[in-house]
């Protein structure tokens, strides 16, 4: 797939428990089986896997990072792996990364709450529309005069994003309006990444969620109970090269591709010939 203007290929990265399946450590209770993936923003295909060791999902997440992060990789996560070992490790293997900060960090989200945002406009809006509401997102970035007022070494960007729901309202239902504010930090300055750019991989994050939407509603993936060793990984493998195999090829909707493969077979064999031409 394309990459990112810049060279930059955005990889969501973010873990999934899958809650029928277990294991048993040779030491220790009965734990839920999870894993880590590496998915591609642009064409919604997973790049690697990494199974959660006794629940250490961030130890995992690096371990994959030093197998899937080069030089044209931009790293997204979610709030839990916001941490400067991460950001270290990602620099060292050349990437660049773009982390989104919550309350799981009060010190570091209070800084960037406290930077002079009241000074700048807004510099990117996007409006949406859909299942009776209005969805506004707005963004403002700007580089920190000194490291110490992010509280996040290697910081270049701060952002902040306003994203304000409009509910229309229905028989059930009254109008209502809601605002959240969200802030992400990233090492790429502002000659790299244009405000625009970096609300599309702000939002792009949730491709990853997506592919395991499908994994769950179509593949029905929490419910599949195994207990052997790496084989709750290896079914998440064989799902996701699945589901990669598909929107290669084109599907966007994987229920519906699925049943056209089931009816025709030799659809199959077309598939396999167009992704071989592809990187999964």
């Amino acid at each position: 797939g394309p990459a990112d203007p810049g060279g930059l290929v955005a990889v969501a990265f973010d873990g999934k428990v899958m809650k029928g399946a277990r294991s048993r450590p040779p030491q220790g209770s009965v734990r839920q089986e999870a894993v880590v993936e590496a998915v591609r923003h642009d064409t919604g295909t997973a790049l690697g896997h990494q199974r959660v060791v006794a629940g250490d999902e961030i130890a995992s997440v690096r371990t994959l990072v030093n197998r899937v992060c080069d030089h044209n990789t931009l790293v997204t996560t979610d709030c839990l792996h916001a941490h400067e070992p991460l950001a270290r490790a990602i620099r060292a293997k050349g990437g660049h990364w773009l982390f989104s900060i919550k309350g799981n960090q009060p010190t570091v989200r209070a800084k960037l709450a406290g930077l002079p945002w009241d000074e700048f406009g807004n510099q990117h809006v996007t409006r949406e529309k859909a299942h009776g509401r209005i969805e506004e997102r707005a963004l403002k970035a700007l580089t920190p005069s000194a490291p110490s007022l992010v509280g996040f070494r290697g910081t270049r960007q701060v952002v902040k994003l306003a994203r304000t729901t409009r509910r229309k309202k229905t028989t059930t239902s009254p109008a209502a309006t809601s605002t959240e504010e969200f802030y992400l930090v990233t090492s790429l300055s502002t000659d790299q990444a244009s405000p625009a750019q970096l609300a599309r991989w702000a939002r792009g994050h949730w491709t990853v969620e997506a592919i395991h939407h499908v994994r769950d509603r179509t593949m029905d993936e929490d419910r599949h109970t195994i207990r052997t060793k790496n084989a709750a990984l290896n079914w998440a493998i064989a799902r996701d090269t699945t589901i990669s195999a598909l929107r290669l090829a084109g599907y966007k909707n994987i229920r519906q591709a699925r049943r056209a493969t089931i009816r025709d077979p030799g659809l199959v064999l077309q598939i396999i010939a167009l992704t071989s031409q592809n990187r999964l």
